[in-house]
């Protein structure tokens, strides 16, 4: 079993960062599930605009944030949702300015506003498309582009190895820079969730990725990364950043399937390739919406995902070039001088794999100044594992896991110059193997010698 309790809290003082963090047991980590704004107002002469008062609203939930511009036009904000989208006015004594449908990746993002001195109004905006450079080299994907990356499996990994350092040999296997899977660090809304016990080669902490891809809003994956509030990996950094209910009541429901049918059993033209029989469901829901206009939101995810596929052994599998009835002769000495019956040897065996996945979050506009959210995760997955064809069924064991994950978030804005994000997490992890001989049963070990 697994258990962390993570406190951060990072204090951000105009354009520059200061961080604190603390963990118990171990340091925290403050990876980013805001966004902020690094702005410039000028005019089309490239004269600064000071004391613009620049208003950034948060098109799905009404919430607004204002700055105002220093003397040479700059402006920050930060403590602001992901994604978007965002509508950005500016009123200045030079003029006043609108931009609609900025989207905000997590951490900085940089904004060039132009306001023009004739009667045309010209806009016009950069916004970065990867990490900060003092965050090291990656790629940030939005949720539209994660929905639209073909996946057999749904896995979000297919999106992130669009990612030049990023590389990928299988479900939930991310190597990033040439690193060992895992080495890399797995955030979910700051909530870190790799594989706490190395017993996998896989980036998550479970078989599946630990939430589904129709409730992220923002993914991002990192190398190099030197940033004081990220850290707790020397491979790659897996940012994700998940969904948040806005004014609109909206939701979805969708059932996947997949069994040996869809998958091709030739090979250039005329090449046999034998496809064994396994079937694949999931199917779940997402609902999310307002409790409180512009005030308070929530979002509620469900998905389960069952598979079930055989495996046979030929009789050489099962002998090996032994005696079929020194197997059971051996069964029998453990029966009668024991008293534990430790089965036979199958033919075939199934092997059943399932996963549920709960997600709920809160968001709550405080006011002006302070916003909230709060994030519930419940992962439970069961596996089958052991399986060998000189092995007595009594040998095989079910890979039973539970993850939960809680996660508390305040952003707020004590001045122009001065904001602070806090965040606690707490995270357990439960993952078991049950071996069917049940509990309390060592392990039987046979040495034979030949007679001469």
């Amino acid at each position: 079993m697994s258990t962390r309790l993570s406190l951060g809290a990072a204090f951000l003082l105009g354009t520059s960062t200061l961080a604190a963090t603390a963990m118990i047991p171990t340091l925290a980590m403050a990876q980013a599930t805001s966004s902020s704004i690094n702005g410039v107002v000028q005019t089309d002469d490239g004269a600064a605009v000071a004391g613009a008062t620049v208003t950034i609203i948060h098109t799905p939930t009404g919430r607004v944030d204002r700055a105002t511009t220093s003397e040479n036009g700059t402006f920050f904000e930060t403590g602001l949702a992901v994604g978007g989208p965002y509508t950005v006015t500016v009123e200045s004594a030079a003029g006043n300015l609108l931009r609609e449908n900025v989207r905000l990746s997590p951490s900085s993002n940089s904004l060039q506003l132009t306001i023009a001195t004739i009667d045309e109004m010209i806009v016009t905006g950069t916004r970065s498309v990867g990490q900060d450079i003092g965050d090291g080299v990656g790629s940030v994907f939005s949720d539209d582009e994660i929905l639209g990356q073909p996946s057999v499996n749904r896995d979000l990994v297919a999106t992130l190895v669009r990612d030049p350092l990023a590389n990928s040999s299988g479900e939930g296997i991310l190597s990033v820079a040439g690193s060992n899977p895992r080495f890399n660090a797995l955030a979910i809304d700051g909530s870190l969730q790799q594989d706490d016990f190395g017993l996998s080669n896989s980036t998550y902490p479970t078989g599946r990725a630990p939430i589904s891809l129709d409730v992220i809003e923002s993914a991002s994956v990192a190398a190099t990364d030197y940033s004081v509030t990220q850290s707790g990996f020397t491979g790659g950094l897996v940012n994700v950043v998940t969904k948040s209910g806005t004014n609109e009541l909206d939701g979805s429901l969708y059932f996947y399937k997949q069994n040996e049918d869809f998958i091709g059993d030739t090979a250039f033209g005329d090449v046999d390739v034998p496809v064994a029989a396994f079937d694949e469901e999931e199917y779940g829901f997402v609902l999310r919406g307002p409790i409180v206009k512009d005030k308070l939101f929530f979002l509620v995810s469900y998905d389960e995902f069952k598979t079930g596929s055989g495996r046979e052994f030929s009789v050489q599998d099962q002998n090996n070039g032994v005696d079929p009835r020194l197997f059971t002769e051996l069964a029998s000495i453990v029966q009668n001088t024991y008293g534990f019956d430790i089965g036979e040897r199958p033919n075939s065996i199934a092997l059943p794999e399932s996963s549920e996945r709960f997600l709920a979050k809160l968001d709550w506009n405080i006011n002006d100044q302070h916003r909230a959210s709060f994030t519930y995760q419940d992962t439970q997955e069961s596996g089958f594992a052991g399986v060998g064809g000189l092995n007595f069924s009594s040998a095989y064991y079910t890979t039973p896991q539970d993850l939960k994950a809680y996660t508390g978030q305040l952003f707020s804005d004590w001045s122009d110059r001065f904001s602070t994000e806090v965040r606690v997490n707490f995270k357990e992890n439960n993952r078991l193997q049950s071996c069917q001989a049940g509990d309390r049963v060592g392990e039987f070990e046979f040495r034979l010698a030949e007679n001469d």
